[in-house]
Formats: C-alpha cells, sequence, structure tokens
C-alpha cells in the first residue's frame, strides 16, 4: 500500500511477457492488497497493476488473491490495466474472468479496471464490458436528429 510512480505504469507491479514467452505472473495463494498506489493520472496506466500481455502470452496471468481498496489512481485503469495483443483473449466472457483479475465484487467504477486491445489502437476500454455479455433486449437507439437528416436526404432510415 502507499506506493507511487512518477513517470511511468503500474505502480507496485509492472510485468510483461514478450510473444513466446513461459513465464507467468500469479497472486494466488494468499491475498495481497493493493491501496494508494498512483501513477501519473495524466499519462499513466494500471495504479497498482500494469500487465503487458503480448500475442501468445494474453493467458499467462492470475490474479485471484489480489484485492484493490480506495485510493489507487491512474488515466486508466485505477487499479488495474492490461495492455494485450488480444484483449479479448486476456479477459474472456464469464464471470471467472471477473475472479481471475481479482475484482471479487461485481465493478461499481469501471475506470478501475481497464485495458487495451491493440488490435483497435488504444482505446481505453473497462475490462467489465469485456468480460459481461451483452444483454439481448439492448439495442441502438439512432440520434432524431441524424434520422431527420437521413429522410431528408432520401436516405434509408431504419428503426427498431
Amino acid at each position: 500500500s502507499s506506493c507511487s510512480c512518477a513517470n511511468g505504469n503500474g505502480a507496485a507491479i509492472y510485468a510483461s511477457l514478450s510473444s513466446g514467452s513461459s513465464g507467468s505472473v500469479s497472486i494466488t495463494g494468499t491475498i495481497s492488497t493493493f491501496s494508494s498506489c498512483t501513477v501519473s493520472t495524466t499519462s499513466g496506466l494500471g495504479g497498482a497493476i500494469y500487465l503487458d500481455l503480448a500475442s501468445g502470452t494474453e493467458t499467462q496471468y492470475d490474479l485471484t488473491d489480489a484485492s484493490y481498496l480506495t485510493g489507487n489512481n491512474a488515466q486508466y485503469g485505477k487499479s488495474l490495466f492490461i495492455n494485450a495483443f488480444d484483449l479479448s483473449a486476456a479477459v474472456q466472457m464469464n464471470d471467472a474472468e471477473r475472479i481471475k483479475l481479482g475484482a471479487l465484487n461485481p465493478e461499481t467504477d469501471f475506470y478501475n479496471l481497464m485495458g487495451y486491445d491493440n488490435a483497435f489502437g488504444t482505446l481505453a476500454i473497462p475490462l467489465y464490458y469485456v468480460y459481461t455479455a451483452v444483454k439481448n433486449d439492448i439495442y441502438h437507439v439512432n440520434n432524431a436528429a441524424e434520422m431527420k437528416k437521413k429522410r431528408k436526404l432520401g436516405l434509408q432510415v431504419n428503426t427498431y
């Protein structure tokens, strides 16, 4: 607790696994609690933990016994940030993934656990949206002003 990193990522843990690596990152067996871990809030990633997972290493981590308390801070991923070649491989869609990330309780602050999917560049994605399935009863709602413009131009407008 109470760790900081002025220039960089992951105040407590910074781990990078290169493609083809047989190594892994593991926090299991004993609860490890991270609190008041901070990196730069203008450029830092992963206040407590930063994982850089290259192609083929996306599943080589287990943070089951990591616990995150208040006070962790970063630009993205206040507690945990995963920079993955394929984020959907690193954080698969099921509740067990939430546990593997150390998120014992469902997140209420989506900025606590975040990541990059290198297939999409540097768009920070809350991990909640990666491991949680989209509900079937959610629909895209078009902007009314945009629909009006399309109709005026004679373009097809789909409504649901």
